[in-house]
């Protein structure tokens, strides 16, 4: 299709429902699919085979999916968002693409029967866009993105790792093909700190030679960051919110997931978050076969919905003391009813490193439990506590 916003002509790939075209009269639901980074619409083939097996079990009813290519730039993608660099590929989605869809196609033509769904750089582009366009969409679904920017510090010092790994001395020379995470910063940079005048990379790049953050580039970044947009910019009609992220999550998105969790929280609004063991996006099939009832759910306006959020999820307290302190550990929960829980010691990137309680017996009320982690080096950890419906979890810091 021809984009006006993008002024060229521009991709997308379609799945219609067994029987679309024997039912002219019938008019179906539409959700939007955005693929993650180092990918483009013709990637996630498999959602067609969760497609069919749900509504094939009547878990979701026929819908339309569409998947619209977000893979503009010369860094593995676009981060669906609007930039002198990449084009206005929002604009190409939620204006264009999403009129044209409901022009060529047997769509139910409103923001009651219209999601947004994705998976990493795609779940950023899902939340945003749900946030900013509740007028279009009812809701969204985000699968292991990096929802909140402010954690985006990790990739500086992985970058830096990156460039040790080439070079051993002071100036670093960052450049897109040093790494994942180098490249990573660009893709992020090419949306949210475009340069067109600072060639050949185009972008401002937001750690010096020296190795130091640049505040002044920094802060743009936050102007795509859905975390920073749900505080400053909140919904302005009640939309359906789903995210998850594993616990193993090789990136550290976890970090950035409970860091959206947080700023949902504080700007008082309703969502779901669930967190599972796995990567990634080793699990992704599992999880769509959760996401898409859910905002099937939205969609169909039913009394009920087909998905339960967590148990206890929004009555869950813990806090993790002294911080950053002694080697004595002191784990504070708080829930409405007894249950028993596992808890865990993770590093960053969402790796298991010592399982610390494998059934800890919790009453109604504050719970507290010990532990001695003298033998931990310095560093930033992840406390988590995983029951029957719920996961809690909150930073450690240890400093040597």
């Amino acid at each position: 299709m021809y984009s006006p916003a993008l002024g060229k002509t521009e991709k997308y790939q379609i799945y219609l429902p067994d029987g679309y075209a024997q039912n002219i009269s019938r008019r179906y639901p539409v959700v939007y699919f955005l693929h993650g980074a180092l990918s483009d619409h013709e990637g996630y083939d498999f959602i067609k085979i969760v497609l069919d097996n749900l509504i094939a079990t009547k878990k979701i009813q026929p819908m339309i999916v569409v998947k619209p290519n977000g893979g503009q730039g010369n860094y593995g993608g676009s981060m669906f968002a609007n930039s002198a660099l990449y084009g206005k590929v929002e604009d190409f989605i939620v204006k264009d693409l999403v009129a044209r869809v409901d022009q060529k196609y047997q769509t139910i033509s409103t923001r009651n029967a219209r999601a947004v769904m994705g998976h990493s750089m795609g779940a950023d582009g899902a939340a945003r866009f749900g946030i900013l366009h509740p007028d279009v969409f009812c809701g969204f679904a985000a699968h292991s993105g990096s929802l909140d920017f402010s954690f985006a510090r990790i990739f500086f010092s992985f970058a830096i790792q990156e460039q040790m790994q080439q070079k051993d001395s002071i100036p670093y020379e960052f450049q897109p093909n040093d790494g994942f995470a180098t490249g990573a910063l660009f893709r992020a940079a090419g949306a949210a700190s475009p340069n067109l005048t600072k060639p050949p990379y185009f972008v401002d790049f937001p750690v010096d030679p020296q190795g130091k953050q640049i505040d002044t580039v920094f802060q743009k970044w936050f102007s795509i960051s859905a975390a920073s947009v749900v505080r400053h910019k909140p919904p302005t009609k009640e939309i359906g919110m789903f995210f998850d992220c594993g616990l193993q999550d090789e990136f550290g998105f976890l970090l950035f997931n409970n860091g959206f969790r947080d700023s949902l929280l504080k700007s008082g609004l309703k969502f779901t978050y669930q967190n599972f063991t796995g990567g990634h996006g080793d699990k992704l099939l599992d999880r769509l076969a959760i996401s898409l009832p859910y905002l099937d759910s939205l969609m169909s306006k039913l009394s009920t919905s087909v998905y339960s959020p967590e148990k206890w999820q929004d009555k869950i307290a813990l806090k993790v003391y002294p911080n950053p302190g002694s080697d004595t550990v002191t784990l504070e929960l708080s829930t409405p009813e007894n249950t028993t829980a596992g808890v865990i010691l993770q590093n960053t990137a969402g790796q298991v490193l010592r399982v610390l309680r494998k059934d800890w017996q919790i009453n109604k009320g504050s719970n507290q439990l010990q532990f001695d982690l003298g033998d931990l080096g310095a560093g930033m950890y992840w406390i988590v506590v995983q029951g029957e419906g719920f996961v809690a979890s909150s930073p450690l810091q240890r400093v040597k």
